[in-house]
């Protein structure tokens, strides 16, 4: 005899296991990894702003649960020179256009090669989309020059402020050295 319960389109009959037949329309009813698919971020761009660090930018791909970003001093990414930072999605970065995010602790004026993947979390396995194409940046250079331009600016604010000082019938001479070079100004 068959006996109908209140699950949508299950006939269990007699004789049959009721686990196996749940188990079976759990399994129809959720999405399996291999159905789904997840499109690759796009405006992908690299730019090396700051010393020892690299800005990843790239805009955000519908539906995904978060990113991976590998950067390597190779170009074929091998398992020694390559490293992996993971981005998960939050409640802010769910809301902007673009993602950007900073990769510091780098080598100065050193090459690197960036590329990403998007992933989605279905049935608690990643599935992965595709790599975007891999981008090469240089790291800047050590800020040899940012520094002395700082401290002549420092020198002269010193120079400017010891003349305004000085009383006006006597003359002070003051001595700056940038890099080697010595100037003289008399007031």
């Amino acid at each position: 005899m068959a006996f109908m319960m209140l699950m949508p389109s299950l006939t269990i009959l007699e004789g049959t296991d009721v686990s196996q037949s749940i188990s079976a329309l759990a399994a129809s009813s959720t999405t399996s990894s291999a159905k789904v698919k997840v499109a690759k971020p796009k405006k992908f761009k690299v730019t090396a702003k700051k010393i020892k660090s690299l800005d990843v930018s790239f805009k955000k791909v519908s539906k995904a649960d978060g990113y991976v970003i590998y950067y390597s001093t190779s170009k074929k990414f091998t398992k020694k020179t390559t490293k992996k930072i993971t981005v998960k999605v939050t409640k802010k970065l769910a809301q902007k256009k673009t993602i950007t995010k900073r990769i510091s602790k780098l080598k100065t004026n050193k090459t690197y090669y960036v590329k990403i993947r998007a992933y989605r979390i279905v049935n608690k396995k990643k599935v992965y989309s595709k790599y975007t194409k891999v981008k090469k940046v240089k790291t800047l250079k050590k800020a040899s020059a940012t520094v002395a331009t700082t401290a002549q600016t420092q020198e002269t604010t010193t120079a400017q402020s010891e003349q305004t000082t000085a009383p006006a019938s006597q003359t002070t001479q003051t001595t700056t050295n940038f890099g080697g070079n010595r100037l003289y100004r008399y007031i």
